[in-house]
């Protein structure tokens, strides 16, 4: 895998959970981030280890945070399709597809 890249809506989502941690914790906001580039480079070099979801996604959970990390394969790209909270609606992420 060469490169990754976020939907506009994850990225949004990146954002929001950084700000809310940053506003609480800087250091815990700097930590997801770190957690988050952590799966996004374990998902580059074995892009089939996530567990499967719907229409060729997959997602690993984001370290100890409440986020998994929904992506696929597009090519030679990583494409991050969301990274959700994983105590909020189900798979509203389904419909960017």
């Amino acid at each position: 895998m060469r490169d990754y890249e976020f939907r506009r809506s994850a990225q949004d989502e990146v954002l929001a959970a950084t700000d809310w941690y940053i506003e609480r914790n800087p250091d815990v906001a700097d930590a997801f981030l770190d957690a988050l580039k952590a799966r996004i480079d374990y998902a580059m070099q074995f892009p089939s280890s996530g567990k499967p979801e719907t229409r060729g996604c997959r997602s690993l959970v984001v370290g100890t945070y409440p986020f998994k990390m929904v992506y696929r394969v597009a090519g030679e790209t990583l494409e991050v399709v969301a990274v959700a909270h994983t105590r909020r609606e189900r798979d509203y992420w389904r419909d960017r597809l």
